[in-house]
């Protein structure tokens, strides 16, 4: 079938068998596709390596193809050109890519006519100097070389997109990350005669996402200030045999575990006490929408990219930067005040409902894309 405007391209940066982040991108695609078939576009999806694929891609018979999809290197980059003309793509959709490139220019000149940028990327960026931003306002307004819109996850991420990547306010559409609401979140319970709190970090195992730091926290609570706690962190990842170590050498080894990458996160996390995000970065992070869907209070640091959907003192405690000791202090507040834990967990899971839940991200994202795939 030829379809009359040609076809929106949706770019996947990973292998086709990349997940959970990138399962809720590939959901997205799924409404990409509703809304182009609805507009007479054909909905293609590419991927640098094609091996397992999302049944729900296949279900909604979206297209898949293999293409090292790619914005640097001439030959690359003609490439790409060269795919683009090939299946007449008209509207792109990025995910994770800048605003303004070159390569766009390239882009446009192979048929591309709208370029959608959704930016997920983590991490607190200072803000410019004057000179500096004035530049890079100048090329977000230039013709053939940016984007026509930049979706952000999150209030951060929408306000680092203005302040510090220099996009105009007309060209920013927020779109919060939202997840399905599985009706698993933690009862109210009484507090046990032993003061025991059960900790939870969901993350990939790794050092940016500050599970080390995590564990000296750890070590602080149990050995320094005598808290029955326990601690257990959901995820893989390359450092995970490295942080089985430290907790050795810290002398907790026996106070946590290593769960690894489980499918049934929704599932476990009421069972804890307190829900602990050390990351040095996020743009919207999952793991903090999921803890609020569990109704599970959250202690996290002052960074503003890891806590801009949380309200401090209300669903959550926020402590000093890569401040072992105010963490640790935070986490032991709702040890003590079971109560207030209690009124803190109810408050997250309101937070979820009114704000994250996926039919309203679904909503956004696609009055969102209805104004530029026309």
């Amino acid at each position: 079938m030829r379809y009359k405007k040609g076809t929106v391209l949706c770019v996947g940066n990973f292998n086709s068998n990349t997940g959970y982040a990138w399962r809720l991108i590939e959901s997205l695609w799924i409404e990409v596709k509703a809304i182009s078939q609805a507009r007479e576009y054909n909905t293609l999806v590419c991927y640098p390596q094609v091996t397992d694929i999302n049944p729900d891609l296949n279900k909604h018979n979206i297209s898949i193809s293999e293409h090292n999809f790619s914005i640097s290197g001439l030959i690359n980059r003609l490439k790409t050109a060269r795919f683009i003309h090939k299946n007449r793509v008209s509207v792109l959709y990025l995910t994770d890519k800048p605003s303004v490139c070159l390569s766009y220019l390239l882009f446009r000149l192979a048929g591309v006519k709208k370029i959608i940028v959704h930016d997920h990327t983590p991490g607190y960026r200072r803000p410019l100097g004057k000179l500096r931003l004035s530049i890079k306002q100048i090329l977000n307004r230039t013709p053939w070389i940016s984007c026509d819109v930049v979706l952000g996850v999150s209030p951060y991420v929408c306000k680092r997109l203005y302040e510090v990547n220099g996009v105009s306010k007309r060209k920013i559409e927020q779109v919060l990350n939202g997840l399905k609401d599985t009706q698993h979140f933690k009862k109210r319970v009484e507090q046990s005669e032993d003061l025991t709190i059960r900790l939870i970090t969901v993350a990939r195992a790794n050092y940016y996402k500050g599970v080390d730091f995590a564990l000296k926290v750890m070590r602080s609570l149990v050995h320094d200030k005598g808290i029955n706690a326990y601690y257990s962190l959901i995820g893989d990842g390359p450092d995970l045999e490295a942080f089985k170590q430290l907790s050795i050498a810290l002398n907790i080894s026996d106070r946590v575990d290593f769960l690894g990458q489980q499918d049934n996160v929704a599932e476990r996390l009421p069972a804890f006490d307190v829900a602990f995000h050390p990351s040095n970065g996020e743009a919207m992070c999952l793991a903090i929408v999921e803890y609020l869907r569990a109704g599970v209070p959250v202690v996290c640091s002052t960074n503003s990219s890891v806590n801009s959907i949380l309200v401090n003192n209300e669903d959550s405690y926020f402590f000093e930067e890569h401040d072992i000791e105010a963490a640790a202090r935070q986490l032991q507040r709702l040890v003590i005040k079971h109560e207030e834990r209690q009124k803190m967990g109810i408050a997250a899971r309101q937070n979820f409902l009114h704000k994250y839940q996926e039919r309203q991200m679904i909503d956004s994202f696609s009055r969102a894309l209805s104004k530029y795939i026309l």
